[in-house]
């Protein structure tokens, strides 16, 4: 267990993710937080007959963890001729949970996500009530409310988001640490190792209090991959790393609802 990739990512996840797959476990506190959400009006467009108030709402979340696995499903023949493609996204943060990635958004971000098996990744959606109907009910006059489900509208590879949800990654180093210069030393190789686009920077501390920071600069900008937060996990504890995330949940630029265009 000590050598679960998860390990050495354990401050990512618990900074970045904004939701942990095993709150899915606690339908009663799920539900707490969708009563406070304003009503779907595309869900309700598309189930006019539903009354019950907690399948009409849902509720924004960001997941992090590792993508162990990406199952891709046919959809129904379209009228050209042509086949959606949706997927099945297994998400590791410490559970395991199965996402739902339909025709739209896989088109958008499958082919990245066909290729983050085994890394880690960002996935933004939704967290609400499965909303069925049974076969003979043609109508969908009699609408059941089901169990709680993930529907992904985002997906990322993290070293893809991470600079666009993420200040910069920081560390925090003493000054009078005999090792400060074998550890900065170390963390350079590390970010040569792994090049991307999130900043680093040093956050330096003095015996006096005072604080330096240290902007290694544009040469030195790293990738949030799996690799460099293992290395990263060897020369400072990850409680002296911080990324600090943006609070918003979605990356991409908003499209207008059906209901707005």
């Amino acid at each position: 267990v000590s050598g679960h990739p998860l390990q050495s990512c354990r401050r990512v996840i618990s900074e970045v993710a904004t939701f942990k797959t095993s709150q899915m476990n606690d339908a009663e506190a799920v539900d707490a937080l969708l009563k406070a959400m304003p009503e779907d009006k595309w869900k309700k467009k598309s189930n006019p007959n539903l009354k019950d108030p907690l399948g009409l709402r849902h509720l924004d979340v960001r997941l992090v963890g590792i993508l162990s696995a990406c199952t891709v499903k046919m959809g129904k023949p379209r009228p050209d001729g042509g086949v959606n493609k949706w997927a099945i996204l297994q998400l590791d943060d410490g559970n395991v949970l199965d996402a739902f990635c339909f025709a739209k958004p896989w088109e958008t971000y499958g082919a990245k996500m066909e290729q983050a098996v085994d890394k880690l990744v960002v996935l933004c959606g939704e967290v609400s009530h499965r909303v069925t109907y049974a076969k003979e009910d043609v109508h969908k006059e009699h609408p059941q409310v089901g169990d709680l489900s993930f529907t992904v509208k985002e997906a990322y590879p993290l070293e893809h988001a991470l600079p666009l949800v993420s200040k910069g990654l920081r560390i925090k180093m003493q000054y009078v640490d005999p090792e400060i210069r074998a550890k900065v030393n170390r963390l350079r190789e590390a970010i040569v190792k792994n090049p991307g686009k999130l900043p680093v920077i040093i956050e330096l501390h003095y015996p006096t209090g005072r604080v330096l920071d240290v902007d290694l600069g544009e040469g030195f900008r790293v990738a949030g991959s799996l690799s460099f937060l293992s290395e990263l996990s060897k020369i400072v504890p990850q409680a002296d790393t911080t990324f600090r995330p943006e609070p918003k949940i979605y990356l991409a630029a908003r499209e207008p609802k059906p209901w707005e265009r």
